[in-house]
């Protein structure tokens, strides 16, 4: 019954978002990218079988979101849906998406994933551990803090702009590929790997 209500609730909000948008074509403007809901903390756990069409964004971080797959994207520039239980993103759509936010969630695999359109993705603070077959060449920004990243071949990289793997296991041949990286140009934030994150991401994934 709950996750029914939140279905009803969330697409009410859509309706009267789009209404508002089109009377005074400012609601929720947000910079210019057109019309959009953010809805964060309310114990969201599905946004399966909500009509998204003709929004431009969506935030609807911090909630209980497990599952995205199949869900029609193909409208929407940006969307934030870290801080959820999303496991698997192998079947979304992210066709005309540019700025993605994952970060937070219990992912683990990206490598079938069609990442073709994003300029900034965020996929910090999940379970990933490997990269190597993963297209990212649109892509300017991507930040893959605190994950379980031990090998990169560097191929896939070097169109970026900026790349974060602060938090990651990182082999000593990896790391001489951040400093050939470094050499091109881009942008390279990284740590050791310390107890601390560790800790405090494997009680996230638990809990």
């Amino acid at each position: 019954m709950e996750q029914n209500m939140k279905q009803i609730d969330i697409q009410e909000i859509i309706n009267d978002t789009m209404k508002e948008f089109d009377e005074y074509e400012e609601y929720e403007d947000c910079e210019g990218k057109g019309a959009g809901i953010s809805l964060s903390f309310e114990s969201i756990n599905s946004i399966n079988n909500i009509d998204l069409k003709k929004l431009s964004w969506l935030y609807i971080y911090n909630n209980e979101i497990t599952n995205i797959d199949n869900i029609d994207f193909k409208d929407l520039t940006d969307i934030d849906l870290s801080n959820n239980k999303i496991e698997n993103i192998d079947n979304v759509n992210f066709k005309n998406i540019e700025w993605v936010r994952l970060d937070n969630n219990r992912i683990k695999n990206i490598n079938n994933v069609d990442f073709n359109n994003i300029k900034t993705l965020y996929l910090s603070g999940n379970l990933i551990s490997n990269i190597d077959k993963v297209d990212f060449k649109n892509i300017d920004s991507l930040h893959l803090y605190n994950n379980n990243i031990e090998n990169i071949n560097g191929k896939n990289l070097i169109k970026l702009k900026y790349l974060e793997l602060t938090g990651n296991p990182l082999f000593n041949s990896s790391l001489d590929i951040l400093e050939t990286l470094k050499e091109k140009g881009i942008e390279v934030i990284y740590e050791q790997n310390t107890q601390k994150n560790f800790i405090e991401k494997l009680i996230d994934k638990i809990s």
